[in-house]
């Protein structure tokens, strides 16, 4: 059952790169979005630090601030990705997290890498390569720079949720989600005294979609910090997760134009359908690397 929290995670996650796209289209940018987002899940998390049942060892408070400048990094490169490519090309490539997740498990907490991790691993960049071929085609230097922001931000997560899963229980696992957010807020804080464009002014038509964008991924978040900090199975759990690239694309086709997304008519259907044929590679990789 504890499967099901990154399931609807999974939809929410979706969801909120819609809006997000949304808002860059009304005139947000990259950076207020990150700043916004940062903000309202430090605020969003804080009574987690209140609802700690066990005394919190403070001496290892270092552990969420390392965790929190990992998810600091992976949502700087995810911004990024969003903003240069369509969400259903960014969205599927995320699928690949779970391969980070397993690698990062095996290096960091030394747990043999399964031989079915190695097929699952080149069904993944088989997966990748067909997501995005098409859009590499059409626009090399900018798609390329996205898949490789995004593959970025799988990597950050990856390792980010290893760490969480290895750490939070020490720690205190409410505890940890509320200090880790609180962290990457004020680590992005340091940015502030040297962003050109203004923060906190957002442009009139984005600011609906951009808080909404920032509630809706802060929902998403706790509920993966919930199924990654207590039930200690970050791959199961990312395999569910992964399937935000399924969502994406139910939603850009047929949810699309209610966001304002014009992907699906933008988009022609053999790069459509080759964007679902990459996500299907992807899915059996991440299934075959759970059940291996």
């Amino acid at each position: 059952m504890h499967l099901l929290l990154p399931l609807f995670a999974a939809v929410l996650y979706a969801a909120s790169s819609l809006v997000f796209k949304r808002a860059f289209e009304e005139g947000a940018n990259t950076r207020q979005s990150f700043h916004w987002s940062n903000w309202i899940a430090a605020v969003a998390f804080l009574p987690f630090l209140f609802l700690e049942p066990q005394r919190v060892d403070w001496t290892l408070v270092w552990q969420p601030v390392l965790v929190g400048f990992f998810c600091l990094l992976g949502t700087l490169c995810t911004f990024a990705a969003i903003r240069r490519a369509d969400v259903s090309l960014v969205t599927p490539l995320m699928g690949t997290k779970v391969v980070f997740v397993a690698v990062a498990t095996t290096l960091l907490v030394h747990e043999p890498l399964r031989p079915s991790l190695w097929v699952a691993a080149a069904l993944t960049t088989a997966g990748v390569l067909v997501l995005g071929w098409r859009d590499l085609q059409a626009g090399p230097q900018r798609r390329a720079s996205a898949i490789l922001l995004t593959l970025a931000s799988c990597a950050l997560f990856g390792v980010a949720d290893v760490l969480l899963q290895h750490y939070a229980a020490g720690f205190g696992k409410f505890a940890f989600m509320s200090c880790l957010t609180l962290a990457v807020a004020l680590f992005a804080g340091v940015f502030l005294p040297w962003e050109r464009a203004p923060v906190l002014s957002l442009p009139g038509k984005s600011r609906r979609w951009l808080m909404a964008g920032c509630l809706i991924l802060s929902v998403q978040g706790a509920m993966m910090g919930i199924s990654l900090g207590f039930f200690h199975d970050a791959t199961a759990v990312n395999i569910c997760y992964s399937t935000r690239g399924f969502w994406s694309l139910v939603l850009v086709w047929f949810a699309g134009a209610w966001f304002g997304n014009v992907e699906r008519a933008a988009t022609d259907r053999a790069t459509f359908f080759t964007r679902a044929a990459g996500t299907v590679l992807l899915t059996v990789a991440l299934v075959l690397a759970m059940l291996g």
